[in-house]
């Protein structure tokens, strides 16, 4: 979801942070599926990842951990978007491509 509609939101806080056991529950779900997806992404380069000092289930923690304490931190949706460029850069750093 954009970062706009949480703003605008009367219950934004309680819909980004999971104040309740159905919220916590489904950040959980979203979390795990998404460490899913990034393990499935990124185990091409297991390799290169594993030489950098990390595992790919390590790094696809890392990433989805990082995205979603950014939408906490951003100030804004440009701020956000420039977060993400930065994690995108430092991913591809860490898997050996060019950013």
């Amino acid at each position: 979801m954009h970062i706009r509609m949480y703003s605008r939101s009367p219950a934004a806080d309680d819909l980004i942070s999971g104040q309740n056991a159905a919220g916590k529950a489904a950040i959980l779900e979203s979390r795990i599926g998404a460490r899913q997806a990034w393990i499935g992404v990124l185990e091409p380069f297991a390799e290169v990842i594993e030489r950098n000092g990390q595992s790919v289930p390590q790094l696809a923690h890392f990433i989805v951990i990082a995205a979603q304490g950014m939408k906490y931190a951003a100030d804004g949706n440009e701020d956000l978007l420039d977060l993400l460029a930065a994690l995108k850069s430092s991913i591809l750093c860490v898997v050996g491509e060019p950013a």
